[in-house]
């Protein structure tokens, strides 16, 4: 005679992975200029339907809101300048993954706990600059070494538009910043500078400013500041501070 035994059910134990964006804020801002904010997706998990940005303007109790878009898993937003001015900026991330659920930066209530970001004055990024000591080095062209610890490193790279003519002396040997494109000047060309996890907006400043004179211009205009995102993995996400600027002159140019 058979016996029957009895079914047995074992219980099917499955992992699930929750949605997770990635962002790294800034050390510091500079005063009235644009903060592009980057956010990574998950790679390994299904697209956001939307990631939003969420800040607010110096004496707001209110947030504002922005829709980044998308690249792949990279996410872009811009804060316009009027929100880049007082002593401090705040911001948080929230990402909709639908059914998914929602993924918030910080990961701790966004909202009641955003990112705090200094804003530095630009007298002080000026003064800042004028005290630290560049290397450039002759066998790597578009790199600076500052001279401070920790270290800091800084790439370049320069996409001219224009040619400042050879004949022209420029205004002053020292690019000044203009928050304007002044009267009489014109566009010659961008300067995008990248640092390492120990560079500072000062540090950027004083790179962008040399490279600037060493295309004999008379200034520069449009800054714009971003961290790029990058490393995303198990422990999160590293960051490396960007800046760009429009250099100009006064003096003859030819188009490339």
């Amino acid at each position: 005679m058979n016996k029957r035994l009895p079914l047995l059910i074992l219980p099917v134990l499955l992992w699930c992975q929750s949605p997770a964006i990635y962002h790294r804020p800034p050390a510091e801002l500079l005063e009235n200029t644009p903060f592009t904010v980057e956010v990574i997706a998950e790679p390994d998990f299904e697209l956001p339907r939307d990631i939003h940005v969420y800040y607010r303007v110096p004496g707001g109790q209110h947030y504002n809101e922005i829709r980044a878009e998308g690249k792949g898993h990279a996410y872009r937003a811009v804060i316009p300048v009027d929100a880049v001015a007082g002593d401090t900026l705040y911001y948080f991330i929230i990402g909709d993954y639908a059914s998914s659920g929602l993924a918030g930066l910080p990961q701790r209530n966004p909202k009641q706990t955003p990112y705090t970001v200094p804003i530095l004055k630009l007298k002080d990024l000026i003064r800042g600059a004028d005290t630290l000591t560049i290397h450039e080095p002759e066998q790597v062209r578009g790199e600076l070494t500052f001279l401070t610890a920790p270290k800091v490193i800084v790439h370049q790279k320069i996409t001219p538009w224009r040619n400042i003519s050879v004949r022209y002396t420029p205004s002053t040997s020292t690019p000044a910043y203009h928050v304007e494109l002044p009267d009489g000047a014109v566009e010659c060309g961008m300067i995008r500078a990248v640092g390492n996890v120990y560079t500072g907006y000062v540090a950027l400043y004083a790179a962008i400013r040399h490279m600037a004179a060493q295309q004999r211009a008379d200034g520069f205009t449009e800054l714009r500041y971003l961290t790029y995102t990058h490393g995303v993995g198990e422990s999160g996400a590293a960051s490396l501070p960007v800046m760009e600027a429009v250099y100009f002159s006064f003096g003859p140019t030819h188009q490339y």
